[in-house]
């Protein structure tokens, strides 16, 4: 994640020296990025103003059960069509995501699958409210949204199928269903809600390395560059900085659900104590740089290292050598 931050900095640099939004005399808007907020502790999301209501046949939704979160109580529009300023104010309002990032990741999502001439990105798909690019730079369709495969949304999601083999959008049972099997076998133990309840970095760890051998055997047009790898690994990691109850820091299985099953804020959570910087993302990061980088990158697939007790398709001989770099 820290990649990205450095990807976006340009446009963050460029961005903050703008202090007034109003309309470009090219017909633009001028995107302004939000001064940094004083309200950044531990509070109760979400508040009274913000209940949730369901989406409507009309509204956008998408692959980042974050952001249909925050469209459903009404913290991002509730058509699904935000501005630049709109995602960094609700990830930080109802996450309490640091400035930065928040800024970095909004950016991202504009600059991949929004359009940044009129400050508009759908977290979902393509809408008749955003229109096709000036000059049409980014093809002659509209853009598609963050659901659009390729740039934001990507393969080895953790709830949502690859492109090429099915639905990338929309929540998948079975996928979180494994996710679970996972957080069983390697979560902690609470008194409270079960044992195995607790999501943990060494249960992101292991499943989305499932995840990767998985998806090596069942989609042949697998994309997994390194962009993608460092997005996908953010994704868990974002999970798990940004969904855990700020009251004790813990995720459990409770709270994750209500976030990817039902994308509505928990009974009583409350959101971090403190904002969340990419620092939180280095220990699941580091995933990348031990068992899971010789076959993420090419290496021998007899090599199992601590992995050796996976719960995975077992064919690992028709493994797919031709994803990429």
């Amino acid at each position: 994640m820290g990649r990205i931050v450095l990807w976006i900095s340009p446009l963050l640099w460029a961005l903050s020296t703008l202090t007034t939004p109003a309309a470009a005399d090219s017909g633009g808007v001028i995107i302004v990025v939000p001064p940094v907020s004083t309200d950044t502790g531990i509070k109760q999301i979400p508040d009274a103003a913000h209940p949730y209501v369901a989406p409507g046949p009309g509204d956008q939704r998408g692959p980042c059960p974050g952001l249909n979160t925050l469209a459903n109580h009404g913290y991002l529009p509730h058509n699904g069509i935000a501005s630049f300023e709109q995602i960094v104010n609700a990830t930080r309002e109802g996450f309490n995501m640091e400035h930065d990032l928040a800024g970095a990741l909004a950016g991202f999502a504009m600059l991949a699958r929004g359009n940044a001439f009129l400050d508009l990105v759908s977290i979902g798909g393509t809408s008749s409210l955003i229109p096709v690019l000036p000059g049409a730079i980014d093809g002659p369709n509209p853009p598609g949204g963050i659901s659009k495969h390729g740039r934001f949304e990507g393969d080895v999601s953790m709830t949502r199928q690859d492109a090429a083999i099915g639905d990338n959008v929309n929540f998948q049972n079975s996928l979180y269903d494994e996710l679970l099997l996972y957080t069983g076998r390697f979560g902690d133990d609470s008194p409270i809600t079960g044992n195995g309840s607790i999501v943990t970095t060494k249960v992101m760890q292991e499943f989305k390395y499932a995840r990767f051998l998985e998806d090596q055997v069942q989609n042949k047009a697998l994309q997994y560059h390194v962009g993608r790898l460092t997005l996908s690994y953010g994704e868990a990691a974002f999970v798990l900085n940004f969904f855990a109850n700020g009251t004790d820091g813990t995720l459990s299985q409770q709270t994750m659900g209500s976030f990817f099953r039902n994308q509505t804020f928990p009974a009583n959570w409350h959101r971090r104590s403190t904002p969340g910087s990419t620092v939180g993302f280095r220990p699941l990061g580091m995933a990348q740089g031990t068992g899971t980088k010789k076959e993420h990158c090419g290496g021998p697939v007899g090599h199992l290292g601590t992995w050796g007790q996976r719960m995975v398709h077992q064919d690992e001989r028709n493994l797919n050598k031709k994803y990429i770099l």
